[in-house]
């Protein structure tokens, strides 16, 4: 009891004015987490938008692979012991951009008694799917990435000068198993044609 009483006194010695910074601080939390609907737009050294740079930078899947064959290609020439080489990159899936959807929904039961003691039970479920869309800076409506899929690669094949030399093909295989985790059975390493 004693305690109690000695912490009732010690809250009042606290004071109202001090009471009141308190609660506004925790006020000044709350309100900090909320999330609000306006994107900040992040600028890089020159001031340009960082978002709008990635949009321009974003490739589609043909361009993709070719830029992927050709540093591939330039690693693989520098590769002491190998000459010229082609490359050929094969997709096992495209790009995508995962969406955040709302998936609302509403269940109800619905229990019918009729006269002669017989009862029906009525189950109904509703479902629908909505894109959550965000508001940018300029006030165009995008939809909400969560996270944006690579390419997924299937195949590699190598034709290169000195590729028919089993050492020189077993480095150009782990070297491309390293940049593209793709595993060894999926990567041929051939000599080229002169």
């Amino acid at each position: 009891m004693r305690q109690i009483k000695k912490f009732n006194i010690d809250l009042k010695k606290i004071g109202m004015d001090k009471w009141l910074l308190i609660a506004l601080a925790g006020v000044l939390i709350v309100m900090s987490s909320i999330p609000t609907s306006k994107k900040e737009v992040n600028t890089d050294k020159t001031g340009k938008n960082i978002k709008e740079t990635q949009i321009q930078q974003k490739m589609d899947s043909r361009e993709y692979v070719d830029y992927m064959e050709k540093r591939l290609k330039s690693m693989i020439e520098n590769i002491d012991g190998i000459g010229k080489a082609e490359v050929m990159i094969t997709l096992k899936t495209t790009g995508e951009d995962v969406i955040l959807m709302e998936k609302p929904y509403s269940k109800s039961q619905v229990t019918e008694n009729d006269d002669t003691g017989g009862s029906r039970t009525t189950n109904e479920l509703s479902e629908e799917q909505r894109v959550i869309y965000i508001t940018e800076s300029d006030g165009t409506t995008v939809p909400y990435v969560l996270k944006e899929k690579e390419p997924e690669i299937e195949g590699i094949a190598i034709a290169a000068k000195g590729g028919g030399n089993k050492a020189k093909a077993v480095q150009i295989i782990s070297m491309t198993e390293a940049l593209f985790s793709v595993s060894a059975h999926k990567i041929s390493v051939v000599e080229m044609n002169e």
